[in-house]
């Protein structure tokens, strides 16, 4: 059973205090099921709840490469267009030197790459954030409107 499809990470706070955490197995009518560490199901009664944590994993390092790759492959085109075979000024005094495009295409594309694996960075961390949602005080509507959308993040979604 290679492509096993698994159920999101929750970490239930109880009205009691104590924590849950584990894999979302199945959501019912009026519990949650869940497999802890330990691989055993644990049942949680919705009126216990008084917060659900998604936990999601961090795109961070897919954004910063992705970043980096748009980033230093955009940079790179960027320095090759603008860059031509153009004299400079040497250090040594009336020696002229030509800057080749591709030494441009080059500094340019690290540069834009260095920019874009920073921005991927913070963007992929961002869209990895933990998801809380607060269960206590919510209307019956409301709560249905939740347990369907846990539903979808289940290992058996379809459980009934």
């Amino acid at each position: 059973m290679a492509n096993e499809r698994r159920g999101a990470e929750l970490v239930i706070q109880k009205v009691d205090g104590q924590q849950i955490r584990g894999e979302l197995i199945a959501v019912k009518k009026n519990s949650l099921l869940l497999l802890n560490s330990e691989g055993a199901d644990v049942s949680v009664d919705i009126k216990d709840i008084v917060t659900i944590n998604v936990i999601k994993g961090s795109k961070l390092l897919v954004g910063a490469g992705l970043g980096l790759l748009i980033g230093g492959s955009a940079g790179a085109l960027w320095g090759l267009i603008l860059g031509s075979d153009e004299p400079y000024e040497s250090e040594e005094p009336g020696e002229v030197v030509t800057r080749k495009a591709s030494q441009k295409a080059l500094t340019i594309g690290i540069l834009f790459g260095l920019i874009g694996t920073i921005g991927g960075g913070i963007m992929g961390g961002t869209a990895g954030a933990d998801e809380t949602i607060w269960i206590k005080g919510k209307s019956l509507q409301e709560l249905e409107s939740v347990l369907k959308k846990l539903k979808s993040k289940a290992r058996f979604p379809d459980y009934q």
